[in-house]
């Protein structure tokens, strides 16, 4: 339009003023028609920016009325509170939050609404879920139509929260770990030379409190005089530069004690590099200095240990493509330290071929420098074909410039730690599997742990049995009796008890508990091993009846009872069997050399081979001999017994009567005389009388004697314990015992019309036959087979049957015992013996029995642990276990009784070390007591506590390192946000600004040419040019205030860079008389950033010091680099800035330059911040 009315005279004259009121009210009026379309524009574009960003924000964004109503919330409000828009814009706080939240949220509404003012705070607030997270909330008034309105951004800020409390646990445990290491922090002011200690700076050097004034004469005076020279020189050397201040010295008390000190300390420097501060710490390293004789002793055993093979060390030149390995490391793999040649490849074929991928993947690491160090463990094929577990480290060696050069590094050989690992895990698939059950209960008596074997014997799931105490299981220990039962089981370790624990269904089942004390990691435990003793306290019932059955009948009876032990050669003679040889209990110990020493001489070889033809071929053995009494005299006495043999065939057990025949063989003897005075007075009358009286009289004696037998055996049949059956030929019962009976259940009638196969299922007839043929050929035979009684119940019996020939009848003279109960307690003791070799066998720890000193039992753990063969170490002294330094405070031990747990250091059969931690428990051992030796190799527990103490130092200064930058992003975001508003209002400005400018400059320069230069206004054409110029210039400026494309960084030639900028004031500095000085260091690195960006700040600044600067004055520019960041200054010799300025210098539009001949619109130092900051920089003034 401007340029249609310029064009409406065709010819050129001169403007006339009224010409020039109509232009500028027609531009007035266009320009106000372009603002309002424009306004129109950027609102929409405004609304939709707006909505853009609330969309893809990751913040919670809300708008509220003064009534508290939600205005406008963005998706994530929508997806917190799991409502749309809609539903989110008719409620209040009041509807998500608790009441008491609410109203706190309230009242801070409030307070924005009344102040005016921006509101920041922290809030902890819970989820519809209930899960509770930390918010940074701002609120801020909006001025917005005429009801007041209140917009909300809202952060999560858990995570921060989470990383501050762990960082304030790190300092509280940093704080914690300096006064338990007794180390001490001090800060040096050089300047004015105050030094400030920390509280517990005497402690640490031994003085008393009060006595150290904290002045460095002070402390000069307190160093050992020899020893000052040295702190002095360490102090020169670290603020000259030399080197890094470490220091060691002796500080004297007033008492005359000496201690040792460590120094270590950092400089700090000015811009010009002069000290002027100076911070450290001081620890006591008393004794540590006592310990290192021990110290060189243990690097002299590890280097004896490196010696032998276990660890190797190599190193692999990058660039001559070679590697070395020291013979200790080719004596891992199997080689001679002659073979393997250098080439890397040869070696890296030596590693596992699943493994490979693991050493390529550090590899890779290494080159890219991702990483200077690294630790893994891997597979290595030996010689011979074998795999060896190795853990290998290595450490990465480069030139100045990151380039690598070398790898050095060490393998250590950790077959053996993988084999105790799987050992370990394979003791606790032992402990979860046992057959015993396994409880881990706590102080409060709440059950940890349980194995499956406890499920199984009270019916708990492990989910059940970790919600429940003793208390549930044992009616026998209630609440109140819990806290002496701790104290006890706490000061005897390992207390052993019979009680009931209640199953789940209700049922009291007895059992046997070994409860052992334990305290590991600062808590206290019970380990409780739990057995089922049902079965049992069955048997011993059993046995007590029968043992009640046993000396009823030994009473009952007239015999002597005896037992002989043929394993132990141990004896046991009845009261009665004493009382037939007129001895009392406690007379004599009964042995077998005691009862052949007691024989008449004439019958004492008779009785040793009686026993010996039964021992070997089961001869029955029932003799009679005489025996000497008390007084002297010898007394006739028939002795009997049966042997038990074993499995292999081998006598273990001899069992008998005796009795007293002395009457009996007197007449027997008195008979004999008289048949003899008989038949000689009667040898006149007749031979056949004689004959016949001598006949009578044997039949008479024999008759007699079967007679008593007879009673003694029936008697013994009808109360004997065991089953007697007398069977016939064909099988059928002649006669049976009342235990036969009672243990069948039928009458002695029934039982005698019944056969061996009606009670034997597993002896039909046939079976009878073979059996019967086979007795009357071995005269005796021992088997076991079932019987079934009445009830129908099926038991197995063991029979010793014998064959007997009574008047002419064949008989099977069988006994017979249930071995029912004998089955089950054999089949628990072999079970209870296998789990206990397992359990031995398969325990990590070493466990040993020791006789002042002298190892009695060693389990196979121990013999692992310290590298000897099964065997090898009975015998030993347990003191060769320790290594050299030790034994003496071991022997120490041993003889003060201390029983621990303490730390020693153990010396295996190849002369490796290991740390253990040793218990000691006094023990009875075959009748005296001994020591109980346990102990657990720590050695891995030690470096994993020494790995997770440098694993938290890592921690703690990452943590550090990550806080500080999150502190410069948040400044950096603060400040880019700051920028981007007012880029965007500058922006839009500036592009509906520059459109009508370009009109009017087409416009103004018809008006020109129209214009007579000689007339009397035409100076203000050219001021009106001047001024058209200046705003392009100003729209410019402000496009450069917001560009959305960021520059692209390119590698910057900074001396180049400088000699153009250099080239572009020579001119300037000429007419002002102004010197630029050019300072730069050589660069370690090369800088990376927008080159024309980087131009743009350096002249800004340059343009701003030559404004400040005087007539004839120097500014300096200075380049260096301090550590990776790259340092320009521009300094000058102007004025400076004044305070109430300096803190605005940075803010958009904000200029100083008001005075005549001076013009700015304050962009310059903020375009300058932002592309800074854009690089990665900062920017900073000094006045």
């Amino acid at each position: 339009m401007l340029g249609t009315l310029a064009a409406y005279y065709r010819e050129p004259r001169v403007a006339q003023q009224a010409d020039l009121r109509l232009v500028e009210r027609v531009s007035s009026i266009a320009a106000l028609a372009i603002e309002h379309a424009s306004m129109l524009e950027a609102i929409k574009e405004s609304e939709a920016r707006f909505d853009a960003f609330m969309r893809h924000s990751p913040a919670v964004t809300f708008i509220k009325n003064d009534a508290g109503h939600y205005v406008y919330v963005n998706p994530q409000f929508e997806t917190l509170a799991s409502l749309s828009r809609q539903e989110a814009e008719r409620k209040t706080v009041f509807d998500f939050l608790p009441a008491e939240i609410a109203t706190r949220l309230f009242e801070s509404d409030k307070t924005v609404f009344a102040s005016g003012q921006m509101l920041a705070s922290e809030e902890s607030l819970p989820d519809p879920d209930g899960t509770v997270r930390d918010w940074l909330t701002i609120k801020f008034p909006l001025e917005v139509g005429q009801r007041p309105l209140l917009g909300g951004i809202a952060v999560d800020i858990t995570e921060r929260k989470r990383l501050e409390r762990a960082n304030q646990d790190q300092a509280d445990r940093l704080r914690l770990a300096m006064d338990i290491a007794r180390l001490a922090t001090w800060d040096w002011n050089i300047l004015t030379n105050q030094v400030i200690w920390s509280e517990n700076c005497e402690e640490v050097k031994g003085l008393p409190r009060g006595s150290f004034d904290g002045t460095f004469e002070a402390y000069q005076r307190l160093v050992h005089p020899e020893d000052l020279p040295m702190l002095l020189a360490d102090i020169e050397g670290a603020l000259t530069g030399r080197k890094p201040y470490h220091t060691e010295h002796r500080i004297g008390s007033p008492a005359g004690d000496v201690e040792w000190v460590e120094g270590n300390g950092v400089v700090y420097r000015d811009e010009l590099g002069r000290p002027i501060r100076m911070v450290g710490t001081v620890r006591n390293i008393t004794e540590q200095k006592r310990m290192e004789q021990a110290l060189r002793l243990s690097e002299e055993r590890y280097a004896r240990a490196t010696a032998v093979g276990r660890v190797g060390v190599w190193e692999l030149d990058v660039q001559a493509g070679s590697f070395y390995g020291d013979p200790n490391l080719k004596s891992m793999y199997g080689y001679q330290p002659d073979e393997l040649s250098a080439d890397p490849f040869v070696w890296f074929n030596l590693v596992h071929p699943d493994d490979q991928s693991i050493a390529m993947a550090y590899w890779e690491r290494i080159v890219k420098r991702e990483t200077d160090d690294y630790v893994y463990e891997a597979r290595m094929i030996k010689k011979d074909g074998t795999v060896i577990w190795t853990d290998i480290r290595g450490h990465a060696v480069r030139t100045a410039d990151g380039q690598l050069t070398h790898i050095i590094g060490a393998t250590l050989d950790i077959t053996a730690r993988k084999q105790s690992e799987m050992s370990l895990l394979r003791t606790q698939f032992a402990m979860d599997q046992a057959v015993d059950a396994v409880y881990w209960i706590d102080p409060q008596a709440r059950i940890l742990y349980t194995n499956e074997a406890a499920s199984a014997m009270l019916g708990y799931t492990k989910e059940e049995f970790l919600q429940m105490t003793v208390h549930d299981l044992n009616p026998d220990f209630p609440a109140e009796v819990w806290p002496g039962w701790w104290e006890e089981v706490r000061e005897k370790k390992v207390v052993s008890l019979e009680t009931n624990h209640l199953t789940k269904d209700g049922r009291l089942v007895p059992i046997d508990i070994r409860v052992v004390f334990l305290a590991y990691g600062g808590q206290e435990f019970h380990c409780a091993f739990v057995r089922d003793i049902t079965a049992r306290k069955h048997l011993d019932q059993v046995l007590h009846e029968s043992q009640e059955r046993f000396e009823l009948a030994a009473i009952a009876s007239n015999d002597g009872i005896w037992d002989w032990n043929i394993l132990t050669g141990e004896q046991y003679w009845s009261d009665r069997h004493l009382e037939l040889f007129g001895l009392k209990p406690g007379d004599l110990a009964p042995t077998y050399d005691t009862w052949i020493s007691m024989l008449h001489p004439d019958d004492a070889e008779l009785v040793r081979q009686a026993t010996r033809r039964h021992l070997e071929s089961c001869e029955p053995y029932d003799i009679e001999t005489r025996v000497k009494m008390k007084d002297g005299s010898y007394r006739w006495f028939r002795d009997r017994g049966q042997a038990v043999w074993n499995e292999l065939g081998r006598p273990v057990r001899m069992v008998g009567s005796i009795s007293d025949v002395t009457e009996r063989r007197q007449a027997e003897e008195a008979i004999w005389r008289a048949n003899s005075e008989l038949e000689q007075r009667v040898a006149e009358r007749t031979k056949e009388l004689a004959a016949a009286n001598r006949a009578l009289e044997r039949e008479i004696v024999e008759r007699k004697r079967v007679e008593d037998r007879l009673q003694r055996t029936q008697y013994a049949v009808d109360h004997a314990a065991d089953q007697i059956f007398v069977i016939d030929s064909k099988g059928y019962f002649v006669d049976v015992n009342e235990s036969a009976c009672r243990r069948l259940g039928y009458s002695k009638e029934e039982l005698l019309t019944m056969s061996v196969m009606d009670i034997d299922p597993d002896f039909p007839p046939e079976a009878w036959l073979a059996l019967w043929a086979e007795l009357t050929k071995d005269q005796q035979l021992r088997i076991e087979t079932r019987h079934r009684s009445k009830s129908g119940e099926i038991y197995p019996v063991e029979v010793v049957a014998n064959y007997l020939c009574h008047n002419g009848q064949e008989l099977d003279y069988a006994i017979v015992r249930d071995v029912s109960e004998r089955r089950q307690a054999e089949a628990a003791i072999r079970e209870s013996e296998l789990r206990y070799k397992l359990l031995t066998e398969a325990t990590f720890d070493g466990v040993a029995l020791h006789d002042d000193g002298v190892l009695l039992e060693v389990n196979p753990g121990l013999e692992r642990m310290f590298g000897y063969q099964p065997g090898e170490l009975i015998g030993r002294s347990i003191f060769n276990l320790v290594v050299p330094e030790q034994r003496a405070q071991a022997i120490a031990n041993m003889r003060q009784g201390v029983e621990g747990p303490y730390e020693i250091m153990g010396l295996r059969k190849d002369g490796s070390t290991i740390v253990g931690e040793v218990v000691v428990r006094p023990y009875w051992y075959r009748g005296k007591q001994v020591r109980l030796v346990a102990g657990r190799d720590i050695m891995l527990r030690k470096q994993m506590e020494a790995q997770q103490a440098r694993y938290l130092e890592e921690l703690e200064r990452q943590v550090a390192e990550r806080t500080s930058e999150i502190e410069k992003l948040q400044a950096q975001r603060a400040q880019t946000e700051k920028l981007a508003a007012v880029g965007q209002m500058a922006a839009a400005v500036a592009h509906e600004i520059n459109n009508p400018i370009a009109g009017i400059r087409n416009a103004f320069t018809l008006v020109k040419q129209a214009v007579d230069p000689t007339h009397p206004h035409f100076e203000f054409v050219a001021m009106i040019d001047r001024e058209i110029t200046r705003v392009a210039s100003i729209v410019q400026n402000m496009y450069q205030l917001y560009r959305k494309e960021p520059s692209k960084a390119e590698p910057v030639n900074l001396s180049l860079l400088i000699r153009d900028l250099e080239s572009l004031f020579t001119k300037r500095l000429s007419q002002l008389g102004l010197t630029l000085v050019v300072t730069q260091m050589p660069l370690r690195s090369r800088l990376l950033v927008p080159q024309s960006d980087l131009l743009q700040v350096l002249m800004n600044l340059v343009q701003n010091a030559l404004d400040s600067s005087r007539l004839g004055g120097t500014i300096w520019l200075n380049v260096r680099q301090d550590e990776d960041m790259v340092r320009i200054s521009v300094s000058d010799e102007g004025s400076g800035i004044p305070p109430d300025v300096l803190p605005h210098i940075f803010d958009p539009f904000f200029t100083t330059k008001t005075e005549k001949g001076q013009k700015g619109m304050g962009l310059g130092l903020s375009v300058s911040q932002s592309l800074v900051m854009a690089m990665g920089g900062r920017m900073e003034v000094q006045t």
